[in-house]
């Protein structure tokens, strides 16, 4: 899973809470995912090599699907972050008379 269109699609309502497994490697986690934001899109780490990452050299005891979910939550607030900046560069010339 990537920081797509499609993780915002997904089915979970319910609000974000770390779990108490995943709370010892979240800096871990974000470590990976920050330095994911200046690689192209498809050399960024997916969720499963995060959790094989977190699995075999940190220890990690936890399921995927708290993972998953996890960096989901960190996609959805990174857009939320930079959505506007984004919007805003599109605008050229909004008003049609200049």
């Amino acid at each position: 899973m990537r920081c797509d269109a499609s993780i915002l699609l997904g089915s979970s309502t319910q609000p974000h809470s770390r779990s108490a497994k995943l709370e010892p490697f979240t800096d871990v986690i974000d470590a990976i995912l920050e330095g994911d934001l200046g690689v192209p899109k498809k050399q960024r780490h997916t969720v499963q090599r995060i959790f094989g990452l977190l699995r075999d050299e940190h220890g990690f005891g936890g399921q995927y699907t708290i993972l998953k979910d996890n960096v989901r939550e960190h996609c959805r607030q990174s857009r939320q972050m930079f959505g506007p900046l984004r919007q805003q560069h599109l605008l050229v010339n909004p008003d049609p008379t200049r």
